[in-house]
């Protein structure tokens, strides 16, 4: 995808930068309403570019917390990204090549058999660094803009759900905020069949 690593950038700075991301700082330093809450949105094979935000938090903080996750994807939609954010990703990306890409020879034959898979450029790792440099404050905000679509987000919540529809009452949200709420039982594990 051409956005591709515009997209990395944002999304380690949003969540997939583990304690130095927005997501951590606010669900979990601002908050401490989850020990972990990340984010993965990067180009994919079936998908162009799948996003999804993952945490665990107290059936009665479920709500909140997905609604402050919501609010740092808006945020990072509507304000972009600061110079340092950016200058911190990129460095991130940087120093982690080759790593993330050749540091075994199973890796290595992966990274070559994807590329090939996905009809890479031939100088796409020799270029990946340049590449990363290069980018903007501006290129980041642009492709939050473009791939962020809140409207769109499908929420999945797994755990006491009474518990979590029935929320905080210290702290304002619902699951219903997110829109229509569709209770799916959980299949049995060894028919797979759910109850009606």
């Amino acid at each position: 995808h051409p956005d591709g690593q515009a997209v990395r950038v944002m999304s380690y700075i949003l969540g997939a930068g583990g304690c130095s991301s927005r997501l951590m700082a606010r669900v979990r330093g601002e908050e401490g309403l989850a020990y972990d809450v990340r984010c993965d949105l990067r180009p994919g094979l079936v998908y162009p570019i799948p996003f999804k935000i993952v945490f665990q938090s107290k059936s009665e903080s479920c709500a909140y917390a997905a609604k402050l996750c919501l609010e740092e994807t808006e945020k990072m939609r509507r304000d972009g990204v600061t110079p340092k954010e950016l200058k911190d990703a990129q460095q991130f990306y940087l120093d982690a090549f080759p790593g993330l890409f050749f540091s075994t020879r199973y890796q290595t034959a992966s990274t070559y058999a994807l590329a090939e898979l996905m009809d890479l450029p031939k100088d796409y790792y020799a270029t990946y660094r340049e590449r990363i440099a290069r980018l903007t404050v501006e290129d980041v905000r642009r492709v939050a803009r473009e791939h962020f679509k809140p409207e769109k987000f499908v929420w999945i919540v797994v755990g006491d759900i009474p518990a979590i529809k029935k929320g905080d009452a210290a702290r304002a949200a619902a699951l219903s905020d997110f829109g229509t709420v569709i209770d799916v039982p959980l299949a049995d594990p060894l028919t797979l069949e759910r109850p009606k």
